[in-house]
């Protein structure tokens, strides 16, 4: 703020002095007093009423400009009327307690949507629960009969299965460091797992495994990371079409971290689309062709990566496949 900026705010006050001083000039002068003593009135008149308002404007000067550092150095700009001192002058007091009086109101209704986010994230999880066993109690009157409908049948509820592990993991993502343990576990073993899952599908469209260097220990949670990498697995072999194909899953250790590489021989990425496939909800041109894709794998993949502090990175071709990269840091402690 500079002090002609400060001045034009004033303009009012200036204007009416202005006016009242040129009245009372010509008044006196009308009465033949001299110049001399015409020109002190007017000093008289301007002088304290300039040095009042040069000192009001150091002072708001000197708030704003620490108002302004105080505003570009916080982290969270909302707190702002929490940190902020009271303004030394009474414009500034109004707005002050305007301001917090704002502020409070919006941490009252920040709460209360708070509030109805985990009541219906504790319904949404209690739901997840009570619709898993109606899904197992399907499940195992398929498994204990035989037919080609009945196999139907279970591919359809390995896809519920699926959707209804998807949706739980999403009610948590903003809460994992809530239901996360780390501990270290063998890459081999969460492969073996994720590929156990998807065994079927594998088999139909005759996938071949290439698994390398999987001996290797990471840390971070068994059960998210179990969680990311089928999605991972789940949409190579969903997109993978050519017979004979191979997935190819392997394990890199690195000074600092230990990457393990997913690379298919699937339909694989448009460049133009790359960059937006941990996006929700994107499915792309590919995708669409897919009525199953839902574009929430990867971004939910995305999501716990970076709650857990795993690098991913994707890169793919057009027919000619994809990789998708996890990295694990390496244990400092090891």
């Amino acid at each position: 703020m500079t002090l002609l900026e400060y001045l034009k705010g004033r303009k009012g006050l200036l204007f009416v002095n202005i006016i009242l001083a040129g009245a009372l000039v010509g008044f006196l002068r009308l009465l033949e007093i001299d110049k001399k003593l015409c020109v002190g009135i007017l000093i008289a008149w301007f002088l304290p009423l300039m040095t009042y308002i040069l000192v009001q404007f150091i002072m708001a000067k000197k708030y704003y400009d620490d108002l302004i550092s105080t505003f570009e150095q916080l982290e969270y700009k909302y707190l702002l009327p929490e940190v902020i001192d009271v303004p030394p002058f009474v414009e500034g007091e109004i707005f002050y307690e305007v301001l917090r009086a704002s502020n409070k109101s919006m941490h009252e209704q920040v709460n209360r949507y708070k509030e109805m986010q985990v009541e219906y994230k504790e319904y949404i999880e209690g739901w997840i629960h009570e619709i898993k066993t109606p899904i197992a109690g399907i499940r195992l009157m398929v498994e204990n009969n035989e037919g080609p409908i009945l196999e139907k049948i279970s591919e359809e509820m390995k896809k519920i299965e699926g959707y209804v592990e998807q949706a739980l993991y999403y009610a948590r993502s903003n809460d994992v460091h809530q239901d996360y343990i780390i501990k270290p576990f063998m890459l081999r073993q969460v492969v073996s797992e994720v590929l156990k899952q998807n065994s079927k599908m594998m088999i139909q469209k005759g996938i071949f495994l290439q698994l390398e260097g999987l001996e290797e220990l990471v840390y971070s949670d068994y059960k998210w990371v179990v969680f990311i990498l089928n999605q991972i697995v789940t949409n190579s072999v969903k997109y993978t079409e050519k017979p004979k194909s191979t997935l190819k899953i392997k394990a890199i250790k690195k000074s600092h971290v230990i990457l393990l590489e997913i690379t298919d021989e699937g339909i694989g990425i448009d460049d133009k689309e790359l960059n937006k496939v941990f996006d929700k909800g994107f499915t792309g041109d590919k995708g669409r062709k897919y009525t199953e894709a839902t574009g929430m794998g990867l971004y939910l993949s995305k999501k716990l990566c970076d709650k857990l502090g795993i690098g991913i990175d994707i890169c793919s071709s057009v027919d000619i496949g994809t990789k998708v990269t996890l990295a694990f840091p390496i244990n400092r402690l090891e």
